[in-house]
C-alpha cells in the first residue's frame, strides 16, 4: 500500500511491502516485503526482495541487491551487483559496479571503486573518475582524484589525494600521498608519506 508503480511489471510480486517507489522496467519486480525503496529506471532493485530504504537511479542500479538496506546508488550500473553490503553510497556511472558484500562504502565519479567485491572491503571512500578502481578486498581507504589509488587492490589504511595520486599501488598500507602523482610508481611498501607533485 502507498506505492507508486509505473512501467512494465513494476513491483509486481509486492505483498506487504509498502511506500515503495517504483518506475521503469521491472523496477523492484521481486519485492515482497521491503518498504520505503525508490527505484527509478529499467530493472533498478530488480532482485530486491525485502530490503528498505534504499534508493537506486538509473538503469540496472542496485539490479541484484536482495536483502540489503540503506543503500544509495545514482547512476546506471551503479551498486549493481550489489546483493547485502549495506550502507553505500554510489554516484556515478558503474559507480562500486561489482560490490557485492561490502559495507560502508562511499564512491562518487564513474567507476569509482569499480572492482570493489570482497567479503570486507569496507569504509572506503573514492572520489573522483575511477578513484580506488582495481581495489578488491583492501578497506578504509580515502582516494580522492582522478584515477587516485587506482590499481590498488587489497591495501588498506591508505590516504590518496590529487590526480593519480598513488596510482601504481597494489598491497601497500598506511601510506599518506597528496599531491599530483605523489607516491605514484609505489607498489607494496608501508608507511610512507608524500607531500607535492611526484
Amino acid at each position: 500500500y502507498d506505492s507508486v508503480a509505473m512501467g512494465v511489471e513494476p513491483l509486481t510480486s509486492n505483498t506487504t511491502g509498502h511506500t515503495n517507489t517504483a518506475l521503469g522496467r521491472q523496477a523492484l519486480c521481486k519485492n515482497t516485503e521491503g518498504a520505503t525503496n525508490t527505484a527509478v529506471g529499467a530493472f533498478a532493485l530488480c532482485a530486491n526482495t525485502t530490503a528498505s530504504d534504499n534508493t537506486a537511479v538509473g538503469k540496472n542500479a542496485l539490479k541484484a541487491n536482495t536483502t540489503a538496506s540503506l543503500n544509495n546508488a545514482f547512476g546506471s550500473g551503479s551498486l549493481m551487483d550489489n546483493t547485502t553490503g549495506c550502507c553505500n553510497v554510489a554516484m556515478g556511472n558503474d559507480a562500486m559496479r561489482f560490490n557485492v558484500t561490502g559495507d560502508g562504502n562511499v564512491a562518487i565519479g564513474n567507476k569509482a571503486l569499480y572492482c570493489n567485491n570482497g567479503s570486507t572491503p569496507d569504509f572506503n571512500v573514492a572520489i573522483g573518475r575511477q578513484a580506488m578502481y582495481s581495489t578488491t578486498t583492501g578497506c578504509r581507504n580515502i582516494a580522492m582524484g582522478l584515477n587516485a589509488m587506482y590499481s590498488t587492490t587489497t591495501g588498506s589504511f591508505n590516504t590518496a589525494v590529487g590526480t593519480n595520486s598513488f596510482y601504481f599501488n597494489s598491497t601497500g598500507e598506511r601510506n599518506a600521498a597528496f599531491g599530483e602523482t605523489a607516491l605514484e610508481d609505489n607498489t607494496i611498501g608501508n608507511l610512507n608519506t608524500a607531500i607535492g607533485n611526484e
